[in-house]
């Protein structure tokens, strides 16, 4: 049985490499209509599908917004990019 590695990934840096649909967020408010269900990317690399959760689910998540990052340490639920 293959085993799993317990490291974690290294966490994507603010200019990281995008796919051509992706629009880039610059952790400052939340960008679409809170309504919206966009497919996301986070620094940790993580991607969610379109159609899932809406986007104001990601500003009270835990402590903070995932949508304003900008000014805080990094932290693998920041969103760095967003599309439909």
């Amino acid at each position: 049985m293959a085993r799993r590695s317990s490291r974690s990934r290294p966490l994507l840096p603010d200019d990281a490499s995008l796919e051509p649909q992706m629009t880039r967020h610059d952790g400052g408010p939340c960008p679409v209509d809170l309504e919206a269900r966009p497919g996301l990317l986070f620094r940790s690399g993580t991607r969610s599908q379109v159609g899932g959760y809406p986007a104001d689910h990601w500003n009270a998540f835990e402590e903070r917004s995932c949508w304003e990052w900008a000014g805080y340490p990094p932290d693998r639920f920041d969103i760095l990019a967003y599309w439909f």
